[in-house]
């Protein structure tokens, strides 16, 4: 029975938000925002939501050596499908709404 409990997860979903950015949101770094002091805003919703909360893309480490570079700066949450969703509306809820972004 334990074997089937561990099984019985849903499936695995991704979802990508973009991270606003420019001269139209003044001096807001939404990545402070979203990663909080000492990274409690990002690890207390990775427990509310039961997810993994990763922020990636151009400027997301301060190194510069990732290999996910490429893309604009955005937030990955991955986890199951209904703590993603849930997850990721809080997110967008925390950011302004832009055409665009979400």
């Amino acid at each position: 029975q334990a074997a089937m409990a561990v099984g019985s997860r849903g499936p695995k979903e991704r979802n990508k938000i973009y991270i606003p950015q420019g001269q139209e949101f003044g001096d807001i770094d939404f990545r402070k925002l979203l990663i909080g002091p000492r990274g409690m805003t990002q690890k207390a919703m990775e427990t509310k939501y039961s997810c993994k909360i990763l922020i990636r893309g151009r400027g997301s480490q301060k190194d510069g050596n990732a290999d996910f570079e490429d893309d604009d700066l955005h937030v990955m949450v991955e986890g199951e499908a209904d703590n993603v969703r849930a997850a990721s509306q809080e997110l967008e809820h925390i950011m302004p709404f832009c055409p665009g972004f979400f």
